[in-house]
């Protein structure tokens, strides 16, 4: 399972992955299993054509026939048996068995409710038959809940996959977005570790018509809790670090209530209330995630181990 946060960057990730595996290409130094990959766009199906030529065109590919097929037909499963339909639409499109199935997006593609148990389990089971089917891997991709913290829905979707990687936004590069792709969950493999990316605009010429798009460049690990960092500078980040401070210097610098840091933050917010509530929800998110602040007891805040970091 990929997953992240709406327009962190994760479909670029997974098309970027996918490319790899097509082309057989060496993948951020690690050997790669090559053959045909089959992508179920069920979300943003309107712009993947733009997306695939914009990574093939970073990865230097030219006019390269590549095993690479998507599909903009919106299919629904949870019931068991009900992956039929997508393991018939493959195999009719594809001479040779694919190695990878990504099924983009979840949300999408469940025909349930993603926080039941039942559904994300026969959800799941259906991901299983498409494995089984085809001896290949199956990505799923997903988002977060709305305090970023986890992927949203039920846990059996996390107890069942064989790995679990976050997609997230880091910061900026010379106006360029920089993502964080790091393993939560590994079966049989390490954990934590994680690598950053960049999200490389790029102008292309379609039918006469200019696209602009991006594709993946890998990138080293920027600072952790750069302050000085564009996406500190921007948006509500910055002014939910500064309530953080001043709600500090209140209690003495002990830790604060999380749930009267989030009404304070959603009070200084813009906006109605729905998107005040995402905005605080999101920063604060932000600030747990590099290090700026961390969680006590589950209920509490202080500062983080990043958080001296100018």
């Amino acid at each position: 399972m990929i997953w992240g946060e709406p327009k962190c960057g994760k479909t670029f990730w997974v098309i970027d992955l996918a490319m790899h595996i097509a082309t057989g290409r060496v993948y951020r130094g690690r050997e790669v299993v090559q053959g045909p990959v089959a992508y179920c766009t069920f979300e943003g199906a309107f712009a993947f054509p733009d997306r695939i030529m914009a990574i093939a065109e970073g990865m230097a590919l030219g006019g390269q026939d590549i095993p690479f097929y998507y599909s903009p037909e919106r299919q629904q499963f949870t019931k068991v048996g009900r992956s039929g339909d997508v393991i018939k639409g493959i195999a009719d499109t594809l001479e040779t068995a694919p190695v990878l199935v990504v099924l983009d997006t979840l949300n999408r593609s469940i025909d349930g409710d993603e926080n039941a148990g039942d559904d994300m389990t026969h959800y799941t089971k259906c991901a299983e038959d498409i494995c089984d089917e085809f001896s290949c891997a199956v990505i799923i991709v997903h988002h977060c809940g709305i305090e970023a913290k986890r992927p949203r829905g039920h846990s059996s979707l996390t107890g069942t996959c064989d790995a679990q990687i976050k997609v997230s936004r880091h910061g900026k590069d010379h106006g360029r977005m920089v993502i964080s792709s790091k393993v939560e969950v590994m079966k049989d493999g390490p954990e934590d570790q994680e690598e950053f990316s960049i999200l490389q605009p790029i102008s292309m010429q379609i039918d006469g018509v200019t696209v602009e798009s991006c594709y993946i460049e890998g990138t080293p690990s920027p600072p952790a809790g750069d302050f000085n960092d564009p996406i500190m500078k921007q948006g509500f980040r910055k002014k939910a670090f500064s309530i953080v401070q001043q709600m500090l210097k209140e209690s003495d610098g002990e830790a604060i209530d999380y749930t009267e840091l989030r009404i304070r933050c959603e009070a200084a917010a813009t906006g109605k209330r729905t998107s005040r509530n995402r905005v605080a929800n999101r920063a604060l998110a932000e600030l747990l995630e590099r290090g700026l602040i961390e969680m006590v007891d589950n209920t509490k805040v202080r500062l983080g181990e990043h958080s001296n970091v100018r």
